[in-house]
């Protein structure tokens, strides 16, 4: 049972503890892999457009990662959504091989409105 914001289950709060750190992982490496440390997704696939990423969405840890973003250049919406969706399985491999995440969720990205 939840008592205001406090988990009051361990087990529930070590699942919501463990989502907070795979956050900031995922977030951290992700705006890392989006604007300097991989030129092959940053112009080969998104052809240099301007990502942030705004807030990472999960109920559990091994879900679908849903990740937000907005989109801070003059490309076209919806050509960056499709690539970033093709691009999305590499950045998932990138992420358990650089950010050294063993269990690496599936992610999803979603313009963030």
């Amino acid at each position: 049972p939840q008592v205001g914001e406090l988990i009051l289950d361990p087990i529930e709060r070590h699942v919501q503890r463990r989502l907070v750190r795979q956050r900031e992982k995922i977030h951290a490496g992700l705006e890392g892999f989006l604007s300097h440390n991989s030129a092959q997704i940053l112009y080969e696939h998104l052809g240099g457009a301007a990502v942030s990423i705004v807030r990472i969405r999960a109920k559990r840890p091994r879900c679908t990662q849903e990740i937000q973003y907005n989109l801070t250049s003059d490309h076209d919406p919806d050509w960056v959504q499709r690539q970033l969706n093709i691009v999305a399985p590499k950045l998932r491999s990138q992420f358990a091989l650089k950010v050294n995440m063993g269990m690496t969720p599936n992610i999803k990205f979603v313009p963030y409105l």
